[in-house]
């Protein structure tokens, strides 16, 4: 058979394929591809930076973006709660709902982006961060303050721009978002190029790193309202009604977002305050390395929320179970395997990348940094399928526990130990409470899916 009928037969079989196998291959494709740009743009940008502003602006900058992703809770999960249930509405081609439900939360995310501003500007006035973070430059030392207000209006305007990804997600058009995230790192690198070679000062680098993010994410918002028909103001119907539905369910997302607080954005924080801004960088360096084994599981992993919720919306429970064994192998294939090459050769592949210009992490910091990278990975599928068919309820209060075990531990362990007794802090609280826990109510969760399958069908009553 020729390589001509060998490609038709395969496209012939992929036109024929359901929307979900469409929508799948197309954010996978451009996942792999989004992130490829996106990874060599951050890959190129870390010693452009070193370069432009030194080690200490630098661990300040990632200092400040991880106060930021501390922020992101202040959504109250309405982001993660407003796509599961635009999945369903779009699933049950409910077309009016979905805009409601959109319009609705855009404009509680405004509200409480402006409050969350005001409140939280006026509390930066009394806050003396050259001190709290031990900071030596005179340049940073100076727009230390300013730099921290500028972080804190993106934050603000990014809790509503934020949902165009959920917007994306939920219409199983993931793939736009992904175009977004590479135009998004290109023009970024672009920015920091240019700061660097015409050696702008400290602020103005910092705005042209973390503008362009924003500027891309209004236009993602836009022009996915524009492919829907929703291109009128006056299209849109803002009912407090939508907005309580969806932070009934957001409500169990915010717990999430409050964990991955302690997860992803304290860690820096606590090295930084404790130890010195200086400190987060070899921390920092490991963990992006380690980022990259994860492109290939979120390349698969985000495409699935959606489906999962489709799938559970028409009782497809067969097509969950045997996702769910496939996704499992993959991240062990596609992440753990590879990341163990990425742990022994970490220190010689950071020198290639950076050179001298910053400082070396231990071995202990690269291995503690593996098993919690490890940990994260292995929990995904689950965690996804439970987000997905709005079970994430289950893991609410093991959430919290973790989160006070992790941040407890953390402070504990930072002083004797340094960065290590961070990462060994956040292990402490996420592996018996997240990762054993996402398991266990996942087998339960398809258990309970498996015995309502095959309950007999209820009785009819006939009233004479």
């Amino acid at each position: 058979m020729s390589i001509a009928n060998n490609i038709a037969q395969i496209v012939g079989k992929f036109t024929k394929s359901s929307v979900r196998v469409k929508s799948f291959a197309a954010f996978l494709s451009t996942s792999f591809a989004s992130r490829a740009v996106t990874i060599a743009c951050q890959t190129i940008q870390v010693p452009i930076v070193l370069k432009g502003i030194g080690p200490e602006a630098f661990g300040y900058w990632m200092t400040l973006t991880s106060i930021n992703y501390m922020m992101n809770f202040a959504d109250f999960g309405l982001g993660m709660g407003l796509q599961n249930k635009l999945a369903d509405a779009f699933a049950k081609d409910q077309k009016t709902e979905a805009r409601t439900l959109f319009g609705s939360t855009f404009v509680a995310l405004l509200a409480i982006g402006l409050i969350l501003g005001i409140l939280a500007g006026g509390a930066l006035l009394f806050i003396d961060f050259p001190t709290l973070f031990q900071l030596k430059d005179i340049e940073v030392r100076a727009h230390a303050g300013e730099a921290a207000a500028i972080s804190l209006s993106m934050l603000c305007l990014g809790l509503p721009l934020g949902l165009g990804q959920r917007l994306a997600y939920s219409k199983q058009l993931g793939w736009w978002h992904n175009a977004s995230q590479a135009i998004s790192a290109i023009v970024t690198l672009a920015c920091l190029t240019a700061a660097t070679y015409l050696q702008w000062d400290f602020l103005t680098y910092f705005i042209a790193g973390i503008l362009p993010t924003v500027i891309i994410n209004a236009a993602l918002v836009l022009a996915l309202c524009s492919y829907l028909g929703w291109k009128k103001i006056s299209q849109f119907s803002i009912k407090f009604s939508a907005v309580r539905s969806v932070l009934s369910l957001g409500a169990h997302f915010s717990i999430q977002q409050i964990l991955n607080t302690v997860l992803y954005a304290l860690p820096a924080i606590i090295i930084s305050s404790s130890l010195g801004a200086t400190a987060v960088t070899p921390f920092n360096l490991v963990q992006r390395l380690f980022n990259l084994f994860a492109v290939a599981q979120n390349a698969f992993m985000l495409a699935l929320w959606p489906m999962y919720s489709e799938a559970h919306a028409k009782n497809e429970f067969g097509w969950i179970r045997k996702t769910l064994r496939k996704s499992c192998v993959a991240t062990l294939a596609t992440a753990i395997g590879p990341m163990i090459l990425g742990a022994i050769f970490a220190t010689p592949i950071i020198n290639l990348w950076v050179g001298n210009e910053a400082p070396v992490a231990s071995t202990a910091l690269i291995w503690l940094l593996f098993f919690w990278n490890a940990a994260q990975f292995l929990q995904q599928p689950f965690w996804f399928l439970l987000a997905g068919v709005s079970e994430i309820n289950r893991l609410t209060w093991y959430s919290l526990g973790a989160a006070v075990l992790c941040l407890t531990s953390m402070f504990l362990l930072v002083r004797p130990f340094g960065a290590e007794g961070v990462v060994a802090g956040l292990l402490i609280g996420y592996v018996p409470l997240l990762l054993g826990s996402a398991i266990a109510h996942t087998f339960l969760y398809l258990k309970e899916a498996e015995r309502k399958k095959t309950l007999p069908p209820e009785p009819i009553l006939v009233i004479s």
